[in-house]
């Protein structure tokens, strides 16, 4: 929820999907996954998905861009102390390597990318534009997110207001119904 707060402020039409969170910071703006979005983001919930390769087509099947965060196996030499695994908490079960992702998106024929020293992901329909790549994960006042879509074929990245204001007044409504 806090994340979909943060991209309603900054103008984007985000909405928020959880089956195991309670929602607390954006509970009128609820995602159906029987609509489809030009983006879908899942920042940390990979490493929590019981059936990747389920929940993965889902999103697919309903979006154009799937962009994540998860860390990836490639570097941890020694798998069975790495902190990632979050074995105090138990919650980490699905573990990734870029060859891994590389063949989840082949399997479901779209492009992979990864940003941010492989912690940013991102399965696209559609390539990146041929503009460089380091471009997008290069410094830049820009958040990671922001950097990612404008370099896809579609400008889904417009100056935006912050829909707080509208977001209140729709609330504020509902209340006084």
């Amino acid at each position: 929820g806090m994340f979909v707060r943060i991209m309603r402020d900054k103008g984007f039409d985000f909405y928020w999907q959880d089956d195991y969170c309670e929602n607390i910071f954006v509970t009128d703006f609820v995602g159906d996954l029987t609509k489809k979005y030009d983006i879908i983001t899942a920042y940390e919930v990979f490493e929590h998905l019981p059936d990747p390769n389920k929940t993965i087509e889902i999103l697919l099947s309903k979006c154009n861009i799937l962009c994540f965060s998860t860390e990836i196996t490639d570097n941890t030499t020694d798998f069975d102390n790495w902190w990632y695994r979050g074995e105090v908490s138990g919650q980490h079960i699905s573990f990734y390597s870029k060859k891994t992702l590389q063949f989840i998106a082949n399997k479901y024929n779209v492009h992979y990318y990864s940003f941010e020293n492989n912690s940013i992901h991102v399965f696209a329909k559609d390539k990146i534009n041929d503009i460089s790549l380091n471009e997008i994960s290069g410094i830049s006042n820009q958040s990671i997110l922001n950097r990612i879509l404008s370099k896809f074929k579609k400008n889904i990245v417009p100056t935006r207001e912050s829909l707080l204001s509208k977001d209140y007044n729709e609330i504020i409504k509902k209340q006084l119904l």
